[in-house]
């Protein structure tokens, strides 16, 4: 199952429910990502997008952390001509079941300081730079580097920003967060 698909059926089951409260004609977080996200493809980098991955430096990427590798990383990165590095949320998938997932885009190409590929004795082998195995999907919303700065301004925390209930989801509802948690 791709991850648009599980999508989709998460939706569909979501809306059969009568009386679901939406949020701004949303019925989930997931139909948000379905309505305003993207596929991201399997792409290799070129040199220089690899020469300015490097310096980026993910050394200190951990697993089960990437709010904060990704977050981190755009919000500490050198801008350089050419280059477009964007943050994006959303549902990916490296096994069997698609998970809320953050990661960054180069050019539309995903680079991934959290997840790699594995090894058959299921040890992480690097990072996904731009390609990734055919059995990885990635289905993502674009958000703004402002945004993102807000978001961690405002709560001082690496964590999703879709998924912010302190601030009764702003994503969703078009509303803004008050500023340092006042909300």
């Amino acid at each position: 199952m791709t991850v648009t698909e599980y999508l989709e059926a998460e939706v569909t089951l979501l809306k059969a429910f009568k009386g679901l409260k939406d949020i701004n004609g949303y019925v989930s977080i997931s139909d948000f990502i379905l309505r305003n996200g993207t596929q991201f493809l399997s792409a290799s980098l070129n040199e220089e997008e690899e020469e300015y991955v490097r310096s980026l430096g993910f050394k200190g990427s951990r697993i089960k952390e990437c709010y904060k590798n990704t977050q981190h990383a755009l919000l500490f990165h050198l801008p350089c001509l050419g280059m477009t590095l964007e943050y994006v949320e959303g549902y990916a998938c490296a096994s069997i079941l698609p998970v809320m997932h953050s990661w960054l885009s180069l050019n539309g190409k995903v680079i991934d300081p959290t997840w790699g590929p594995r090894s058959k004795s299921n040890r992480r082998l690097g990072r996904i730079l731009g390609t990734f195995p055919p059995d990885y999907d990635y289905y993502g919303v674009v958000i703004e580097e402002k945004k993102v700065s807000a978001f961690i301004n405002n709560h001082h925390v690496w964590s999703s920003i879709i998924d912010d209930y302190h601030c009764h989801y702003p994503l969703l509802t078009g509303k803004e967060c008050k500023q340092n948690g006042d909300d």
